[in-house]
């Protein structure tokens, strides 16, 4: 038998908080009478249910709380604690995109067995000539071996002036160069 999963209002979560910072009783007992469990209602404490980190200070500020050096409870407050205790804003991939005809930076590294940091030092330096694609933010290659070979002939050289890559682009699959 799946158990199915419960979803709640933003209103429940706003009112339970309230309850919580209201009756000055322990979260767990507000859990145990909301039919919760308290990590739930500590997530919701923490995130606020997707308040802004000043809509947070400013409630935190409301309820009484403060520090020895100011009556508020500033921003970059709630920022620091949020960061500490891994709470994030929004979702960031953790691994790289795959773009159809495309190649990122670290997945072009890993054909070319270099670092992401070697690309990233040629393009810095001007000696890759590539701007950012304007949907994705990223640098975008094109797949193929017209690519690999480009970089194959500057990385090989040791001494002297670096030679310029030609410029590549690659958008949405179709290739430039």
């Amino acid at each position: 038998m799946t158990a199915t999963r419960r979803e709640f209002t933003p209103e429940f979560k706003r009112e339970a908080l309230a309850l919580l910072e209201s009756s000055g009783r322990p979260l767990m007992q507000i859990a145990t009478e909301l039919g919760i469990s308290p990590s739930m209602l500590r997530n919701w404490r923490a995130v606020r249910a997707g308040e802004s980190d000043a809509a947070i200070a400013a409630a935190l500020t409301a309820a009484g709380h403060g520090s020895p050096l100011r009556q508020a409870v500033l921003p970059s407050t709630v920022q620091a604690i949020r960061l500490r205790y891994g709470i994030l804003r929004e979702r960031r991939q953790s691994h790289s995109r795959r773009i159809p005809g495309c190649l990122t930076v670290p997945l072009l590294a890993d054909q070319l067995g270099v670092t992401p940091h070697w690309i990233y030092n040629r393009i810095y330096n001007g000696t890759i000539a590539i701007e950012p694609d304007a949907r994705t933010g990223l640098y975008l290659f094109p797949d193929g071996p017209v690519t690999l070979s480009a970089f194959q002939k500057p990385q090989s050289r040791q001494v002297g002036p670096p030679l310029p890559v030609p410029r590549l682009a690659c958008r949405g699959g179709q290739q430039d160069g």
